[in-house]
Formats: C-alpha cells, sequence, structure tokens
C-alpha cells in the first residue's frame, strides 16, 4: 500500500534519500544522521520546502545540520511527515512539540497539544502553562490553567504558580475562583471535578484530523 511504502522509505538504507540531516552533536559531530526525501519533505512543511528548494546553504549541500534537538523527537517528527502517525516517547513529547512549532507542522502540533491536554496534573501544570504561552496554543493553556486551579492545595502546586509571571498567573485567577467557590459548597465540588476539562470535545477532533495518537 502507499502507506506502506511511505512508511519503508524511513528505513535505514531506503532509496532515492537526497538529503541528510546530522542531528544532536551540536554541530561537533556525534549525533545521528537521518537520510530522508526533500520532495516529500517539501510538500509537508513550508519551512523545509523554503530550507531545502531556496538557495539556502542546505538546499546546495543536501545536509541539514540541526543542533537545537534531539534523534528521538526528531525522527518521530519525520515518521509523522510520512505516514501521518504519531508514534514517540513520552519523555519526547515536549521537545516534539517545539519541533512541530518550528518547522510549520500544524496538524503533529495539534496531536501533541491534544495528547498533554489529557496529560496535564499536579505535576506539570504550571511548566505546561509556560510551554502554552512560548508557543501560543490556547487550548493547552486553558487546560493547564483550569488543572492547576483545581490543584492549588496539592503540594508545591501553589508556589510554581505564584513562581510564574503575572500574566499567566492572571490566567489562573478565574479558576481558582471557581474552585473556591466549589470548595465551599461539597455538592458542587464533587459535580465540578467530574467535569472534563475544556475543550475534550475540540481536543478529540484534532486528533482524528492529525490522524493519530501518541504511544
Amino acid at each position: 500500500t502507499l502507506h506502506a511504502d511511505l512508511a519503508a522509505l524511513m528505513l535505514p538504507g531506503a532509496p532515492l534519500g537526497d538529503v541528510r540531516f546530522h542531528v544532536g552533536g551540536g554541530g561537533g559531530g556525534g549525533g545521528e544522521v537521518f537520510v530522508a526525501h526533500r520532495a516529500l519533505l517539501g510538500l509537508r512543511s513550508g519551512t523545509m520546502r523554503a530550507m531545502l528548494a531556496g538557495p539556502m546553504s542546505e538546499a546546495l549541500t543536501g545536509t541539514v545540520e540541526v543542533t537545537d534537538a534531539r534523534p528521538g523527537p526528531f525522527r518521530a517528527m519525520l515518521a509523522y511527515m510520512y505516514t501521518d502517525e504519531l508514534r514517540a516517547e513520552a519523555d519526547d513529547v515536549i521537545d516534539l512539540l517545539f519541533l512541530s512549532n518550528k518547522y510549520g507542522l500544524d496538524g503533529l502540533t495539534a496531536l501533541v497539544s491534544g495528547f498533554l491536554c489529557r496529560s496535564v496534573d499536579a505535576h506539570n501544570c504550571a511548566a505546561l502553562l509556560q510551554y502554552a504561552d512560548v508557543l501560543a496554543l490556547p487550548q493547552l493553556l486553558r487546560v493547564a490553567a483550569t488543572c492547576a486551579a483545581r490543584c492549588m492545595n496539592c503540594g508545591g502546586v501553589r508556589e510554581q504558580i505564584m513562581a510564574l509571571p503575572e500574566h499567566l498567573r492572571a490566567a489562573v485567577e478565574p479558576a481558582a475562583e471557581t474552585a473556591a467557590l466549589h470548595n465551599d459548597r461539597p455538592w458542587l465540588k464533587a459535580a465540578w471535578e467530574r467535569t472534563p476539562y475544556p475543550d475534550d470535545e475540540t481536543t478529540a477532533a484534532a486528533e482524528s484530523a492529525a490522524g493519530g495518537k501518541a504511544a
């Protein structure tokens, strides 16, 4: 099938590769080399197309040095570009989100953001608020803010939130006010905690459009 043929192009020694990515190693050797196909990458990413089809040195040499990424997340990004599916290790998800933003892969960004929306908890809500702010991901920002409000009395969460920039603390305040109201009324609190985080349906739709889920 076409899907299987495209997936096979990711295997070591696959034919017709015409661009090499040296990933990791800081430009001084080491890291890992990925051989890919510039025509396919250019179709999937406008950023890749500009880099590999224009007058830039990468287009002339067929070699791209990627010093701001690790091999694992980069491999997952390439696999998505070839197959429209996402298979990533949990430790690679944040780096993959930044790569998808860098290379303009909106479908991958939606998929990873949706995965993170379902993974927000007391341990990561403050960090995800910052990532969502830097990458302009309003859905993830709302979900992380809601989680922070619900978990404000969990160990260390309040301190982490208070250490954030003022505009991020302000994003948590409306949800925190709602949480305080529900804490005063136990029957309301129980109903609110049974309610899914905002935009769960939007998250599911984004996943469906992007064509897969994180492993």
